[in-house]
């Protein structure tokens, strides 16, 4: 589902851009969360903090996706519509 999201906010022109760079952006929060949930518990004794900080930044994208705005209906979408009124 989220692939086809993508596609319909993005266009097909700039999709393959657009999970390149999804795609390096969430690798990277599975190597980095981890290695910092394990630092901080190490540090700390529990990993309470870690996953405090980790849920506060997904809260935080998941702020950001509610908050953008609908992609206008793919151009087939208004012809069908068109012709079937």
């Amino acid at each position: 589902m989220a692939v086809s999201i993508k596609a319909d906010y993005f266009g097909r022109s700039h999709y393959a851009t657009i999970m390149g760079f999804s795609s390096m952006v969430m690798m990277s929060g599975k190597k980095v969360g981890p290695l910092f949930a394990g630092y901080t518990g190490d540090r700390l004794g529990d990993y309470n903090l870690a996953f405090s900080i980790l849920a506060t930044i997904t809260g935080l994208g998941s702020l950001l996706f509610l908050m953008a705005k609908s992609p206008p209906p793919p151009p087939r979408f208004l012809r069908i519509m068109r012709y079937s009124s």
